[in-house]
């Protein structure tokens, strides 16, 4: 552009140039005129020339003259234009600019508003007062709602615990019933087998008197049980030594009775012809006494299933609960051998080949038990030592992985500390200039949050003088601090009448749990000592 109105300029003055010639020659060609005039009787020819070219000449003068008048007008309309397309350009240039300076602005206040920890607490404090009443109520709500549907869980529960407990004790005097009939039984048995085998039963007191010892060494075991019940991680190391000791103790035992099984089979072969006809009353009597046990037994397994779903909701160990379960299942088929060795004692002359039979079963499968007990054991031991070992590879992997990560991570700060020294030393004037004005837009944004929020919470009385600071009450206007000054400072809704529910209910909740407790005791208890 600067270079057109240039040429423009430079053949506007070449027009003007020529135009001055052409005056010139108008001029000379008047005074050639005034001289024809003088001389015109120097012809006619000579005056219609200078006419024509004197016409000729007018009329290129004018001719240039209206080139000259359009020129100057292109000239003008070329000078309007830049000059407006300057005007335009240096409009853009300040628009843009301002809205550069906006934007940067805006970007400046979003960053204060996210990064001023003082503007954010102001803005959640207010928000929060705001809100807070609504909140309030609709937690102590929620907290009541929550207890009473509580309370009705423990109700619930407690109906559950009163059926059970019906159903356990229906279900100890269905078992008291059938105990006493089989007793009675026992007894007719034990009347009519004492009046032929009394040398018999002699020998078999003494055999009693070995099996008391061994329902002793049982309680014993029990007593064990429950004190390891108590505290099972501590002890653990000595209950594993017990019943390795008891397991030696009934391997003996097992040695010794199936000696006194060998010499009881040598007995019994001289009276089997006697006991052929007893044989088979002994066997129905047997038989149901088997069903009935039976019963028992699927009742005491039921029982003790839940036992041991209750016991793995509480155990923590995996390691502890399989352990306890093991030991729980060889002391229940400890009880059941000692069960069956009771009634076969008192069938023992009418059960013959079949009783000796049943005995070396039970036997069998004893030792099959034990010897899978040994087994688990012996494989849990193994598999822990297994973890352990394990778990403690692994640690020093990771030991040696995090140290190695620290060293890197130590030379990563440093490097970056020596960084970031540059970076700070570099910023440090431009975090100077900045910091003026990101407290002025701070404050501003201060003034706006205060002027948004604070009549609206004034409004509400949730608005104090702990809730706003001297300097952000020096941003408000007179009629907001006014507004203020009347609002009073709220306190929190008492919360007395909550606590004192909740409070029954968690009273309420112990007090179940306690009596859950209790009666569980007494319901295995009760169980153990049947």
């Amino acid at each position: 552009m600067p270079r057109q109105m240039s040429n423009a300029r430079r053949n506007y003055e070449q027009h003007v140039e020529r135009v001055r010639e052409a005056d010139y020659q108008v001029k000379v060609l008047e005074g050639f005129v005034n001289k024809s005039r003088q001389m015109s009787q120097y012809g006619k020819a000579d005056a219609k020339v200078g006419n024509m070219r004197r016409a000729r000449l007018l009329a290129e003068i004018e001719r240039e003259r209206q080139l000259e008048e359009e020129l100057e007008a292109r000239v003008q309309a070329e000078e309007r234009r830049a000059a407006e397309q300057a005007r335009q350009e240096r409009l853009c240039a300040e628009v843009a600019a301002r809205r550069d300076e906006k934007i940067r602005d805006e970007k400046v206040r979003q960053q204060i508003r996210q990064e001023s920890h003082e503007l954010r607490e102001l803005e959640a404090k207010l928000k929060a007062a705001l809100h807070g009443h609504d909140m309030a109520l609709q937690i102590e709500q929620n907290k009541l709602l929550a207890a009473q549907r509580h309370r009705e869980d423990l109700e619930a529960e407690l109906r559950d615990i009163e059926i059970l407990e019906a159903q356990k004790q229906n279900d100890e005097a269905e078992a008291e019933r059938k105990l006493m009939a089989n007793l009675q039984t026992k007894s007719i048995l034990e009347h009519q087998m004492d009046e032929k085998y009394q040398v018999r039963m002699a020998e078999l007191e003494a055999k009693r008197r070995e099996e008391a010892e061994v329902d002793r060494i049982v309680e014993e075991l029990y007593a064990e049980e429950e004190a390891a019940e108590q505290a099972r991680a501590a002890k653990k190391q000595a209950l594993i030594a017990d019943m390795n000791d008891y397991l030696a103790k009934r391997a003996e035992y097992i040695a010794w009775e199936r000696q006194m099984l060998a010499e009881e089979e040598e007995l019994i072969a001289q009276h089997q012809r006697e006991n052929e006809d007893r044989e088979n009353r002994a066997t129905m009597a047997k038989q149901r006494v088997d069903v009935e046990k039976e019963k028992i037994y699927e009742r005491i397994a039921e029982e003790i299933e839940e036992k041991r779903r209750r016991r793995q909701e509480l155990e923590d160990l995996r390691v502890d609960l399989a352990f306890a379960e093991k030991e729980m299942q060889a002391a229940l088929d400890e009880m059941e051998q000692a069960e069956r060795r009771r009634v076969k004692q008192a069938e023992l002359m009418a059960a013959q080949e079949a009783a000796v039979a049943q005995r070396m079963e039970d036997q069998r499968q004893a030792e099959l038990r034990e010897a899978e007990l040994a087994s688990v054991m012996q494989r849990q031991q193994a598999e822990e030592a297994q973890r352990v070992a394990r778990e403690e590879e692994a640690k020093e992997a990771r030991r040696k992985a995090h140290a190695e990560l620290l060293r890197q991570q130590l030379r990563e700060q440093e490097e970056q500390q020596q960084r970031a020294i540059e970076r700070q030393k570099a910023e440090l004037a431009k975090q100077e200039a900045d910091a003026a004005a990101r407290q002025r837009i701070l404050e501003e944004e201060k003034a706006k949050l205060l002027a948004q929020f604070a009549p609206v919470l004034a409004q509400h009385n949730r608005l104090g003088p702990t809730l706003l600071k001297e300097e952000d009450v020096a941003l408000l206007d007179e009629g907001t601090k006014r507004l203020i000054g009347r609002a009073p400072v709220t306190q929190a809704p008492p919360a007395d009448r909550l606590e004192e529910e909740l409070r029954a209910v968690e009273e309420e909740q112990a007090a179940v749990e306690k009596d859950k407790k209790h009666s569980m005791e007494q319901f295995y208890s009760s169980r153990r000592l049947w």
